[in-house]
């Protein structure tokens, strides 16, 4: 080791390159980025380097009512023991969180919306700071004492900030103006990227639960809100059920929706899971009247990223109805299958029950194969023959 460097100089690869040619450079290796989940070692390490950072966190923080929560998050040398304690506990303590809030002033444009560029020394006293729990359990065990913020508020989403922290440890030389310059040459793509990420992340997370809910029985309506009543998911069974109107994306309101609508200021008042709540306390289930069959409405409440809220909604019928009720317990018809007998023996058509129900005319003859077998007939006629002589 050349003894005339530091510790710290002589285990950093200075980037001393502040150039376009290299500043292109470093935007087509994180763009090169195609996962979240690699943020850290493709996206955060190269800025970090260009930065002479030892260790560096992204973190995207939400606010609800004055209350910050952590969304996504990635980091790159950090120890994901202390990293999972920053998420958890101590980030309501940071000095940056702080400073990031939506509602402060953020003077530069940047990215579609505002940012702020600046150290933890900018807005701390470090006497004072060296003196808190949050220095002495949290930065000096993972040897972190010099920071560079970067926060970006985007005019899409005001609630949010995205957070980026580049941390240097007390033997280092502290960020200054040169660093924070650096930072800002970068800001643009490293915020575009990040961006980029974390909507694809959210896209798959939202497309793997929607597969899971369509996989789900047919003798189950299930829809999936969030909490400002957006529709996520709706399947055909809860649409019919519940006289769903709306299309995914689009918000429930009492107008289209009365059902739902109902159902949704219910649900708002059940208590987050984790406050203190037990597992039956964040459900709730009720008895809708008017409805042939009589329905049983579940509900349950989810937390998701950022500790948003969702609302599981869950339709099942309470008993099979109609003439041939004894009967089609006695086949083990679904309830999407004596669905389609009920309305075969009102002299629907298969266009005509597909449209009835919400689906296509090939699901309705897949449906009729499978009740056909179970009660061993060959047709319709034979099918309400049948059912009649057992009623």
């Amino acid at each position: 080791m050349d003894q005339s460097l530091s510790p710290w100089e002589a285990t950093m690869a200075y980037d001393t390159d502040p150039s376009s040619a290299r500043i292109l450079e470093l935007c087509e290796e994180i763009f090169d980025c195609s996962r979240f989940r690699d943020a850290g070692t493709k996206v955060l390490a190269p800025i970090g380097r260009f930065l002479n950072a030892g260790s560096m966190a992204m973190l995207q923080y939400r606010w609800n009512k004055g209350t910050p929560y952590i969304g996504h998050s990635a980091t790159h040398a950090v120890d994901p023991h202390y990293h999972q304690l920053y998420n958890t506990h101590y980030f309501r303590q940071d000095p940056v969180v702080d400073r990031a809030r939506p509602t402060n002033i953020y003077y530069d444009r940047c990215a579609g919306g505002q940012i702020e560029i600046f150290t933890l020394s900018d807005i701390s006293d470090y006497r004072e700071l060296e003196r808190t729990p949050y220095y002495n359990e949290f930065f000096r065990p993972i040897q972190v004492h010099h920071v560079l913020a970067l926060c970006y508020r985007s005019h899409a989403t005001p609630d949010q900030v995205i957070g980026v922290g580049f941390h240097r440890p007390s033997n280092a030389p502290a960020f200054d103006h040169t660093d924070i310059r650096r930072a800002r040459q970068i800001a643009a793509p490293l915020l575009t990227k990040i961006r980029s990420l974390m909507i694809q992340e959210d896209h798959d997370r939202q497309a793997g639960v929607v597969n899971e809910l369509a996989s789900m029985t047919d003798d189950q309506g299930m829809l999936l809100l969030d909490e400002e009543g957006t529709l996520l998911f709706a399947n055909d069974l809860i649409r019919r059920d519940l006289c769903v109107r709306e299309a995914v994306g689009q918000r429930i309101t009492p107008d289209t929706s009365p059902d739902v609508a109902h159902l949704l200021e219910n649900c708002r008042t059940l208590p987050r899971p984790g406050q203190n709540a037990t597992r039956e306390a964040t459900r709730l289930t009720l008895a809708l009247s008017g409805k042939a069959p009589p329905l049983t409405v579940s509900a349950r409440v989810l937390t998701g990223a950022a500790d948003r809220l969702r609302f599981l909604i869950t339709t099942e019928a309470g008993s099979v109805e109609g003439p041939f009720g004894e009967a089609i317990r006695a086949y083990g018809f679904t309830r999407r299958e004596a669905d389609i007998v009920h309305l075969l023996a009102e002299g629907l058509s298969n266009p005509e029950i597909g449209e009835e129900l919400c689906i296509s005319v090939r699901t309705v003859e897949n449906h009729l194969r499978s009740i056909y077998a179970k009660a061993e007939v060959q047709s319709r006629t034979q099918l309400i023959g049948k059912l009649i002589r057992q009623t």
